[in-house]
């Protein structure tokens, strides 16, 4: 089997090298930036919960109706103000799920990945010693360098 690496292996474990390199540099910012938002998705989410829990409060008839007599009008105001608070609820509902779920994926995408950069390091310094041990032959060097091959016409 043949160890040496041909000049486009060394081309390719240049590229990943930098690239991991590269993301290496990236993700130690952005695992930063994760978390946070993370902890805000999460905040935003705690405070959706308490002022759903504000309007489910609301949600009763004592609170529609208080210090009102029960007429007709009242009757009709008090159903439209529950299919009103309904309504609110469902909405709140609707718009905590997206902020929770994000969030905690958020959260766990960084708590998760946090040392990810080492990883990164490790992969791009092994493709630097592949290549430094690995180096080709003269010649398929003194090949590549020429570029492409073109042979005479007759």
């Amino acid at each position: 089997m043949n160890s040496k690496l041909t000049p486009e292996e060394i081309r390719l474990a240049s590229r990943y090298a930098n690239r991991y390199e590269k993301t290496a540099k990236i993700w130690v910012w952005f695992r930063w930036f994760f978390l946070l938002m993370g902890i805000l998705m999460v905040g935003v989410s705690y405070h959706l919960f308490t002022l759903a829990n504000t309007v489910h409060d609301k949600n009763t008839s004592a609170y529609i109706l208080k210090g009102r007599n029960l007429d007709t009008s009242i009757v009709k105001e008090y159903i439209d103000a529950r299919i009103e608070l309904s309504r609110r609820e469902s909405a709140l509902n609707i718009r905590m799920i997206f902020p929770t779920v994000f969030g905690s994926a958020l959260l766990g995408f960084a708590i998760g990945g946090w040392k990810l950069h080492e990883n990164y390091k490790l992969i791009a310094k092994g493709l630097r010693t592949l290549i430094a041990l690995s180096p080709p032959d003269e010649e398929t060097s003194n090949h590549s360098l020429r570029g492409p091959r073109h042979e005479p016409t007759s």
